[in-house]
């Protein structure tokens, strides 16, 4: 069957959650030794566009590492050679192999059968201190780059509409199949960047990118990045990640198909985090003191293990800035916003079972707040059928779910700012809500003017609002049906709130403040 993006999102997004084990990940690895040898630099800056002209101070070669070292490196606009210009103090080479450019990345002289063997491109490139210069205004620079080496096999699939490919959605799906198989590099590291023009302003202290193996990628990481574009100021104080593994997705790439649905887990990621971070944009400021995300591991192609943390989002809204932030903040009595959020999936592929363990979020000054759902008849393989989707959807059902919401002040706040609002007073609106349940408790009137009574179920659950209300502490309301509910099954019960409180299985507890 061909990739089908909204089937496999349709999917994913009914059974995001735990439950497989972690693909295994090795580190990227080069495929053969570096070939050395001195690096002829004037055939490769002949190689640069005829519209910019290169110069160096001096070059030297060192057989003991075979590094070739170019110095002085300067690539100029030969029509305004002093004010648009890059400048390198020193570029040191490696391993540099122009064939294997050629063979790999001249598309039309590929053979019938494109070449299995790994050629190395080039082993290391260092560069330091280099900057640009445009207009006679340094816009960037950076203090070192330097690269692990990269070695590539020609590819399976040319990319779309070049050298006799079809320039379709197969191709594409081809050639990303066809480079993640054909890449091998070390790792990338950057130092000291900094970019300043017009667009905005970005800086970075250190970046570096783990290599790849074939669809396998390493760890990675970032320190101290700034960034100023269109008036939002962006801040993180660091960032990692750790890594993942794609590579038994390829073959199904190079076929362009959905890979049949199975445990095999086909794709891996690991765990990431980030630390310090802020925006501030108009005098609106969000901070972010942390969040991190566990290792994700997949049943097939969908999630089996999903878990987020946000910690301590500081939110303050500028003053009088006209999008009513400040203003709305202000009639809760508030200044800013403090929350913490979290998420965690569980799905169980063989079992064809999901759960939303925690959707949490919680604002010290407002509410508390956490949502569960469990989830049954996941059927992955008619998911993402066509034919099927329809029918599979309405087989998933709830088999039980729970609502906590913990007062910390915000009943108050919101109550106080609908008194105002409806001209009267919050204990006046507590009174109506209550006189409107008090009504409630009498029976729900029928189209034939019977009254149908209440269930004691029913009762218990006016009862606890009723109680919540008057002393607004801690609420939970829980949906524990005798049998799972689809849509099927529960559309009738959802429109009478005496059935449908029994057939969904819905008790409701309050604990007083």
């Amino acid at each position: 069957m061909r990739f089908s993006l909204s089937a496999l999102l349709l999917s994913t997004a009914l059974a995001t959650g735990l439950g497989a084990a972690p693909l295994s990940f090795a580190p990227p690895a080069m495929a053969q030794d570096i070939v050395a040898g001195e690096v002829d630099v004037d055939a490769l800056l002949k190689l640069l566009p005829p519209t910019v002209k290169a110069t160096y101070a001096g070059k030297s070669y060192d057989a003991l590492t075979g590094i070739t070292t170019i110095r002085d490196l300067k690539i100029v606009d030969p029509k305004n050679e002093t004010q648009n210009f890059i400048a390198v103090q020193e570029v040191g080479l490696r391993g540099l192999d122009m064939a294997a450019f050629t063979h790999v990345f001249d598309f039309a002289a590929y053979g019938a059968t494109p070449d299995e063997t790994f050629k190395q491109l080039f082993g290391d490139i260092v560069v330091k201190n280099a900057s640009m210069t445009m207009n006679g205004a340094q816009i960037g620079a950076v203090a070192e780059i330097s690269s692990g080496g990269v070695q590539m096999k020609q590819l399976q699939f040319k990319p779309p509409g070049q050298a006799g490919a079809p320039n379709d959605e197969k191709s594409g799906i081809q050639f990303l199949g066809a480079l993640l198989d054909s890449v091998i590099s070390g790792d990338i590291k950057v130092s000291q960047l900094t970019i300043d023009n017009p667009g905005g302003k970005v800086s970075v202290q250190s970046l570096s990118m783990g290599g790849i193996n074939r669809g396998q990628f390493g760890a990675s990481s970032l320190e101290n990045f700034q960034s100023v574009a269109a008036g939002l100021t962006s801040k993180m104080e660091s960032a990692k990640a750790d890594g993942g593994d794609l590579s038994k997705l390829i073959p199904w790439l190079l076929k362009a198909e959905l890979p049949p649905v199975s445990p095999d887990a086909l794709m891996y990621f690991g765990a990431a985090s980030v630390n310090g971070l802020s925006y501030e944009m108009g005098g609106a400021t969000v901070t972010i003191a942390s969040y991190t995300v566990d290792p994700v591991s997949f049943f097939w192609l969908v999630p089996a293990s999903l878990k987020l943390s946000v910690n301590d989002i500081y939110y303050k809204p500028a003053p009088n800035d006209g999008t009513g932030g400040a203003e709305g903040l202000g009639e809760l009595g508030l200044d800013h916003l403090d929350l913490d959020l979290g998420v965690e999936w569980a799905f169980d592929g063989a079992g064809g079972g999901a759960s939303l363990k925690e959707l949490r979020i919680a604002e010290s000054q407002l509410f508390d707040a956490a949502l569960s759902i469990d989830l049954t008849g996941i059927n992955l393989a008619q998911l993402i059928d066509p034919n099927m989707a329809q029918a599979a959807m309405m087989g998933v059902g709830i088999t039980g779910a729970q609502f906590f919401l913990k007062n910390n002040g915000g009943f108050d706040k919101f109550l106080a700012v609908a008194a105002r609002e409806e001209n009267t007073t919050p204990d006046a609106l507590k009174q109506q809500a209550l006189a409107q349940l008090t009504q409630f408790e009498a029976g729900v009137p029928q189209p034939d003017g019977t009254v149908k009574p209440l269930t004691d179920r029913v009762k218990g659950i006016v009862a606890a609002f009723k109680a919540f209300i008057n002393s607004p502490g801690t609420l939970t309301i829980k949906l524990q049906p005798a049998s799972p509910i689809t849509m099927g099954t529960g559309m009738g019960a959802m429109f009478d709130p005496i059935s449908g409180a029994d057939a969904f299985g819905v008790t409701v507890e309050a604990t007083p403040q």
